[in-house]
């Protein structure tokens, strides 16, 4: 396995606790990646999650007996694990950890999902999407292909991923990722005295957490 891993093998020959204490933890990372990762290394490819469908919350409906009954509570749901990640995760992780082969096997992999899936029109698909922006830009170099690559994507499917309001709070977060998709996108096809109305409304509610009708 450390001829597989650069930085695990100069744990274990250079001057590091490792190498005196034994075992060696893999910080900011998952177990699952690791789990990957070790998998990886004896057979040359890694099992994957598959991509889960959004699960719809629940209202809670109140008792109607009750005259102090609260509200319909919403019960959140997260969308992870997904293939998505799963690859993106151990893409990072190869980063982290100088593992050229695993970077470039799970490139092929998570853009392969990404081709075949095409523009995200579902909306576990676009919330899928918007998880791997977030990861992307958080860790990893701009100068990786990656997030350039991921930039390129989010500009193409703008349409998709503009409906959902934690696309808009990525692009504020990640000011970088505004200015990688600009080198992709388009100037809008009308001047601002023709359009009437807007074409389109970004929703008041975060799909994760609200499914309610709110007033624009």
């Amino acid at each position: 396995m450390k001829s597989k891993c650069k930085a695990l093998e100069s744990a274990f020959t250079q001057d590091f606790s490792e190498r005196t204490s034994g075992p060696y933890t893999f910080k900011e990372t998952t177990h699952d990646t690791v789990a990957r990762f070790i998998e990886w290394t004896y057979r040359g490819d890694y099992t994957e999650d598959e991509l889960t469908p959004i699960e719809v919350p629940q209202l809670e409906q109140p008792d109607p007996k009750s005259p102090q009954s609260e509200p319909p509570s919403i019960e959140n749901k997260a969308l992870q694990p997904h293939t998505l990640l799963c690859h993106l995760r151990v893409y990072i992780f190869s980063d982290t950890y100088l593992v050229t082969e695993l970077k470039d096997l799970a490139f092929e992999k998570f853009t392969a999902v990404v081709i075949n899936m095409g523009k995200p029109k579902k909306l576990d698909e676009q919330l899928a999407v918007i998880d791997c922006l977030s990861l992307a830009f958080s860790k990893l170099p701009l100068h990786d292909k990656l997030p350039g690559w991921l930039a390129q994507y989010a500009a193409w499917c703008l349409d998709n991923l503009r409906l959902q309001t934690k696309f808009h709070e990525l692009v504020q977060a990640f000011p970088s990722l505004s200015y990688r998709m600009m080198d992709a996108l388009n100037p809008a096809n009308e001047a601002p005295w023709n359009i009437k109305s807007p074409k389109y409304r970004v929703p008041s509610y975060d799909a994760r957490t609200s499914f309610e009708e709110n007033d624009y």
